[in-house]
C-alpha cells in the first residue's frame, strides 16, 4: 500500500488525507487543488472524496447531501475539524507579521496573505477573512495609510489605488533624477571640467543664433538710416529729389526751393492758388503751377 501511494505521488496524484491527530487539511488541501488544475477537475465536490481515509471519509459522508455538493462548505467543514490549535496559532503569528517584501508585486502579496488567514482562521467565514486579509493588506504596505483614508472596501480595490500611488511616486522620482542630472551637468561645466558633447552642441549653436540675430540687426539699422535720407538720383546729391534738381532743371529749380513752395520765379504770385510741386507749366515750362495759373501774361 505505501508503495501504490509513493507511486501516485510521482504521477501527480495528493497523498490520502485520513485526518489523524497532527493533519492539516489546509496543507493537504492545497496539494489536492495544484492536482485538480493540472488535471482540469471540473467539479472537485464529486473528486475529493477519492483521495479521503478514515476519519475523513466519514466526516464526509456525515455532510448533508446538499453542502456535499458545494467544494467550499466541505473545505469549511474540514478545516473546523483537521485543524490542530498549535497550527492555528502559527498560522496567526506568521499572518499578523506578514508585511510586503521588497520589490513583491502587490497582487502576491494579497494572495498570500488570503492563504495565511485560511490556516489562521478556519471557523471565519468568509467575509470576516476578507475583512481581516484587507486591514493587513493595508498595515503592510508604505502607502496603507494613505489608502486607508480612501475607505476601500475589497482588496482588489486596495490593490488598485497602491499601484496608482506607487506609479506616481516612480514618476515623480523619474523627474527629479533628470533635473539633478541637469544641474550636475552644469555644475561640471562650471568646474572646469569638459561638458558632455550634447551640451557643447547646444551652446555653440546658441552663440551662431546670437551672431545671426547680430547681423539683422545691423542691417536692419541701415535699412532705416537710408530710408531717413533724402538725395537726388540726378545729380546725386542729398537734400531734394531729381525733379526739384537745379541742374536737371536749368536753374529754376533753385528759384522754387528758395520760395518754400509759396511763390514762382520772376516774383509774382500764384493769386491764392496753391503751389503743385513737380508740375510743369507748358506754356512759361515753369515749375510748381499749371497753364491755367501760369502768372505769365500770353503776349509776354
Amino acid at each position: 500500500m505505501a508503495f501504490l501511494g509513493d507511486l501516485a505521488q510521482s504521477l501527480g496524484y495528493p497523498p490520502v488525507f485520513v485526518g489523524n491527530d497532527g493533519d492539516d487539511f489546509l496543507t493537504w488541501v492545497a496539494r489536492y487543488e495544484e492536482y485538480a488544475s493540472v488535471q482540469k477537475v471540473e467539479d472537485k465536490a464529486l473528486d475529493i472524496h477519492k483521495f479521503l481515509g478514515t476519519p475523513a471519509y466519514k466526516l464526509f459522508r456525515a455532510i448533508p447531501d446538499a453542502d456535499r455538493k458545494d467544494y467550499a462548505k466541505i473545505k469549511e467543514v474540514f478545516n473546523a475539524a483537521f485543524h490542530s490549535g498549535a497550527i492555528i496559532e502559527a498560522s496567526r503569528a506568521e499572518f499578523s507579521q506578514r508585511s510586503r517584501k521588497a520589490k513583491e508585486n502587490l497582487a502576491v502579496y494579497a494572495s498570500e496573505l488570503k492563504e495565511l488567514a485560511e490556516r489562521a482562521f478556519p471557523s471565519y467565514c468568509e467575509n470576516a477573512r476578507a475583512d481581516m486579509v484587507l486591514r493587513q493588506f493595508l498595515k503592510g504596505i508604505e502607502c496603507g495609510e494613505r489608502i486607508a483614508r480612501k475607505d476601500p472596501t475589497t482588496i482588489s480595490k486596495a490593490i488598485e489605488l497602491a499601484g496608482k500611488w506607487e506609479c506616481r511616486q516612480r514618476a515623480e522620482r523619474s523627474s527629479v533624477s533628470v533635473v539633478q542630472g541637469a544641474e550636475g551637468f552644469e555644475r561640471q561645466g562650471d568646474g572646469g571640467k569638459e561638458k558632455p558633447e550634447w551640451q557643447q552642441q547646444i551652446e555653440a549653436l546658441t552663440a551662431q543664433m546670437g551672431v545671426f540675430a547680430a547681423q539683422l540687426k545691423g542691417i536692419g539699422d541701415q535699412a532705416g538710416r537710408g530710408m531717413g535720407v533724402m538725395k537726388c538720383y540726378g545729380c546725386g546729391e542729398p537734400g531734394h529729389f531729381r525733379r526739384e534738381c537745379p541742374r536737371s532743371q536749368g536753374g529754376r529749380g533753385e528759384g522754387y526751393r528758395q520760395g518754400g513752395g509759396n511763390q514762382q520765379r520772376g516774383g509774382y504770385a500764384q493769386r491764392g492758388r496753391t503751389v503743385r510741386s513737380g508740375v510743369r507749366c507748358y506754356r512759361c515750362e515753369g515749375w510748381g503751377h499749371v497753364a491755367r495759373d501760369c502768372p505769365t501774361p500770353l503776349n509776354g
